[in-house]
């Protein structure tokens, strides 16, 4: 199984969860000029991962956080993949019943609430599936 690993710094510490920032960088990162170029891009992305034994990390420590790539496939698939799917099968089957393109523009728009309310209902269980850890 392939892993994704990220180097991370430790920004807070809790009961159970460590509060991880993780610096995303553009694909040019590695250039030579990149000091001289205007466009280069640096993101700090905050993470909340659950850990059984907090107390072995402090603020300012640097981990590595991982997880595991088919993971990383099926957020792309809840968060991209099956939206558009749906959104395109709507707007089809409503133009096919109505020939009316504004009612199937509002119609294949609109079947994304449902899908959404549905997600945030299982937020928890996305949560725990889709969550990263600290590799020792």
């Amino acid at each position: 199984m392939s892993v994704i690993e990220h180097s991370a710094t430790v920004t807070a510490v809790d009961r159970e969860t460590v509060t991880v920032e993780i610096a995303s960088r553009s694909a040019c990162a590695a250039c030579r000029l990149k000091d001289g170029c205007g466009i280069f891009d640096c993101r700090l992305h905050s993470l909340q991962i659950y850990s059984p034994t907090p107390e072995r990390y402090q603020p300012g420590q640097t981990v590595m956080v991982t997880i595991a790539e088919n993971r990383g496939w099926a957020a792309v698939l809840f968060a991209y993949v099956l939206p558009l799917m749906l959104v395109l099968s709507t707007l089809a089957v409503t133009w096919i019943f109505t020939a009316d393109e504004t009612a199937a523009a509002i119609c294949s728009l609109t079947i994304l609430i449902p899908y959404y309310l549905v997600l945030a209902l299982f937020r928890k269980s996305f949560a725990r599936r889709f969550s990263f850890e600290i590799r020792d």
